[in-house]
């Protein structure tokens, strides 16, 4: 969901933007720093992190007709 919101008009009117978007992805496996293991004899295994990745982002803009 969002808005714009026009902050002034004229010959270059510009706008604020204002916006907030979900991401619902569910329970994922994946790897980050420390998931990477090395045995003496050289093999290396893995430790996957499995969690919830689910994300909310914000954004704030302006936008300006030239």
């Amino acid at each position: 969901a969002g808005m714009m919101i026009q902050m002034s008009r004229g010959r270059h009117p510009f706008s604020l933007d204002l916006s907030v978007q979900s991401f619902y992805n569910g329970r994922m496996s994946y790897l980050r720093s420390g998931s990477l293991l090395e045995a003496p004899d050289g093999s290396i295994s893995f430790i996957p992190i499995r969690s919830d990745a689910n994300l909310v982002t914000f954004r704030v803009g302006f936008a300006v007709e030239v």
